[in-house]
């Protein structure tokens, strides 16, 4: 059976985990075709439709933010009344579509729900948005992140999520040889006790992730310490008057993005725990970070405990400022040489993401 899959991101060719997941469609035979709405087409050969919304376009600084909705909804139904197939959705956007779907599909053309963000907190309140939520999650093939967000899910809305796939949002073999072979071309010129004085974080200066808190720290121990350690901030919006010591690369092609990470021997890795979807999170840069060999220092998360990887840091986020000194403080004395730690990584395949590819296989409905 065709899969019709539908999609809002900011540009198909720069969001990773579609092209991952179309990849796996691609290897299992299965003709997709794609409707996606978008901030920048990106130019694809295949069965696709892009489309960029007319408000967007006439009101960009983010408002009308219900009619820009309506037209996305009006714009995605007008395309699935002429086109068939399995509907697969990957954003909460789609849900009255979604829920169209469910009500009117058979047993054996129910939709594909790919669950990479967990629910707004409205819906796990809201006693009938709850119940309309659950319904879907029964009456939908469902992909999960993790196991953690998958029992989350279970706990919520009272369902058994058994069946359920779970799709880790590692790097695929592209992007870690890229991050592992930068990384070592890195270390073939850096002096490796000065590795663990260069620190990146990627992802910019976004709220949440703690960044200038963690400049401020770096900036308190380079004075306690007279190490001359450094900040990189990797991607994103740079992070403004911060001190010499920070530098930015501001948004760069994904290419380079990845072969940046593995310019220092630690990596940062913040989410704030405000939202059950962030305490649940799977960033992609906490993989990075360990196809590097770099010590990962983020807040305690139960989505990442599950992964074992000797260089996880975890500290205390109701006593960042502390726990992140101290955290830092030891690693600058006592760490292991940073080309033992990649050789520990490489050639161990388990996190790429295409070592998923026999689970979806026995899972796919269509297969």
């Amino acid at each position: 059976m065709k899969t019709t899959y539908l999609i809002r991101t900011n540009a198909l060719d720069s969001d990773e985990r579609f092209v991952k997941t179309l990849a796996f469609l691609d290897r299992l035979g299965i003709e997709t075709e794609v409707f996606a709405i978008v901030k920048k087409r990106s130019g694809q050969t295949r069965a696709t439709i892009e489309q960029d919304l007319t408000l967007r376009r006439l009101f960009p600084s983010g408002g009308m933010l219900v009619l820009k909705l309506l037209e996305m909804l009006l714009r995605t139904a007008f395309y699935l009344l002429t086109h068939r197939g399995r509907r697969w959705y990957a954003n909460f956007d789609f849900l009255p579509l979604h829920v169209l779907t469910a009500l009117f599909a058979g047993k054996g053309n129910r939709p594909v729900w790919d669950l990479h963000e967990m629910p707004a907190p409205r819906i796990m309140t809201t006693p009938g948005l709850r119940h309309v939520f659950g319904w879907l999650l029964t009456h939908s093939h469902v992909i999960v992140c993790n196991d953690a967000r998958r029992r989350a899910l279970e706990d919520h809305f009272g369902v058994d999520l058994s069946g359920a796939l779970v799709l880790r949002n590692t790097p695929g073999t592209a992007a870690w040889d890229i991050i592992a072979n930068g990384r070592q071309k890195y270390l073939e010129t850096a002096d490796p006790a000065r590795d663990i004085e260069n620190i990146v974080l990627v992802g910019g200066n976004m709220p949440g992730r703690y960044v200038r808190q963690s400049a401020e720290v770096i900036a308190a121990l380079r004075a306690e310490t007279g190490r001359d350690l450094r900040l990189k901030i990797i991607g994103g919006n740079p992070l403004e008057d911060a001190g010499a010591f920070v530098s930015n690369t501001g948004f760069i092609p994904f290419s380079q993005l990845v072969a940046a990470c593995g310019t220092g021997g630690i990596s940062l890795c913040f989410y704030a725990r405000t939202s059950l979807n962030n305490t649940l999170c799977e960033p992609n840069r906490f993989y990075q970070g360990i196809a590097a060999g770099q010590y990962v220092v983020t807040l305690e998360h139960p989505s990442l405990a599950e992964v074992d990887y000797p260089y996880h840091v975890v500290i205390d986020e109701e006593g960042f400022g502390q726990s992140l000194h101290d955290a830092l403080l030891r690693l600058f004395t006592d760490h292991v040489p940073p080309a033992e730690r990649l050789a520990q990584v490489t050639g161990q395949n388990a996190l790429v993401f295409e070592e998923q590819y026999p689970a979806f296989a026995v899972w796919h409905p269509d297969r």
